[in-house]
């Protein structure tokens, strides 16, 4: 099952700083600079401290088990803030496990709607 914990921004900070992911530290950061009430809250899976866990706003799932199969529909290349002068960051796109559309029942997507937003022929 996942467990949710919060921590006071301070102590948020420390941690995520202590992981040394920039990005993580990034977000918390941006979510505070919005709302310096904002809280700060983890997802483990399981007994945190103990198993995997990571920054996020949630909600979850009550457990990975209701979750099932899934299918990486696509994959694409994204810049941090859409900066290109950044590091390109991979995203993977995952159809909602609760979708109550199934996936042989969807309409495929127009070519239009699965072309990138940016690319080096629309630079030009």
């Amino acid at each position: 099952p996942f467990t949710r914990y919060e921590m006071s921004s301070d102590a948020a900070m420390k941690k995520l700083f202590a992981e040394g992911n920039p990005y993580k530290v990034d977000n918390a950061q941006r979510a505070l600079a919005a709302d310096s009430n904002a809280t700060i809250s983890f997802y483990a899976t399981g007994k945190p401290g103990e198993n995997w866990e990571d920054l996020c706003r949630g909600p979850h799932l009550p457990a990975t088990g209701r979750i099932g199969a899934f299918k990486v529909t696509s994959v694409a290349g994204a810049y941090w803030h859409g900066d290109a002068s950044k590091q390109q960051l991979q995203r993977n796109l995952v159809p909602r496990a609760c979708d109550p559309v199934p996936n042989h029942k969807r309409s495929p997507l127009p070519p239009e709607a699965r072309r990138p937003a940016w690319s080096a022929e629309t630079a030009a």
